[in-house]
């Protein structure tokens, strides 16, 4: 699904949790005392900085790239490598079901891991390199894949940067002071990210009420998450079959993850 819509609902049920959001108030830099982060300064004049006894991470893919949290602070170069690419959503793609997951595996460079993803109302999601290379594919004739769309025409482009060895943690996941949750732990998925969302307040409130926000005890979240379903699990679509050997095992396996 389109992440806006989600993180608007996730935001709606967070504040009438007790939470407080503030929009246009972006994460520039962590605050550090004594080698203990202890907050981010922020990019709002209403807001320079706030100050918290547990920072926890969570911007996103954004954080494999250049500006992320994950790439500066705690992974390895080959970790955090990225791609660019566009996601569009398709009207009139031939011969899709809401429901039923396409992926395409070939020699084909530019074909290889394309996917589609139909929704209800004659929506299909897809991603691409580039605009270029869907122009390309949507003229070929030479495969099923471009058969499918191209009758099709996008109704909204977005950009985005994948991790290209995407859905696994890295393999530093805390430092003193501040837990990294989500994509800023290296993992992939909504269901995967809430759930170690989850385990990382469940430190940090350990650790709060323990006085100790040291590595001593925030590092008890990267033994919850290696010991977890979600990493021996992970959500890695593009590496399935080298990963599980089939989509079958891996949809099998999913089905066992628990909090």
């Amino acid at each position: 699904m389109r992440r806006e819509f989600f993180d608007r609902e996730l935001a709606r049920l967070a504040i009438l949790a007790g939470a407080k959001l503030f929009l246009n108030v972006r994460a520039e830099s962590m605050i550090r005392e004594d080698n203990q982060v202890v907050g981010a300064i922020t990019s709002s004049h209403r807001l320079p900085e706030v100050r918290a006894s547990v920072t926890i991470c969570a911007d996103g893919m954004r954080s494999a790239t250049a500006k992320g949290f994950a790439r500066s602070e705690i992974a390895s170069e080959n970790e955090a490598e990225v791609y660019p690419g566009v996601q569009m959503e398709l009207i009139n793609v031939h011969d899709v079901k809401p429901g039923e997951i396409e992926m395409y595996e070939t020699e084909d460079q530019m074909l290889r891991g394309r996917s589609l993803w139909p929704h209800a109302r004659g929506v299909t999601l897809a991603s691409f390199s580039s605009i270029d290379v869907f122009q390309q594919l949507k003229s070929r004739e030479d495969n099923l894949f471009s058969e499918k769309i191209g009758p099709s025409f996008p109704i909204y482009i977005s950009s985005f940067q994948n991790r290209k060895n995407m859905g696994f943690f890295y393999s530093q996941l805390a430092k003193d002071g501040v837990i990294y949750v989500g994509e800023a732990s290296g993992c992939s998925g909504i269901v995967h990210g809430m759930i170690s969302a989850h385990y990382g307040v469940y430190v940090a409130k350990m650790a709060i009420q323990s006085g100790d926000t040291s590595m001593r005890t925030i590092g008890e979240y990267e033994n919850m998450i290696t010991n977890s379903d979600i990493y021996r699990t992970p959500f890695c679509y593009r590496h399935i079959r080298s990963h599980y050997g089939s989509y079958k095992e891996w949809l099998e396996r999913s089905k066992e993850i628990r909090v």
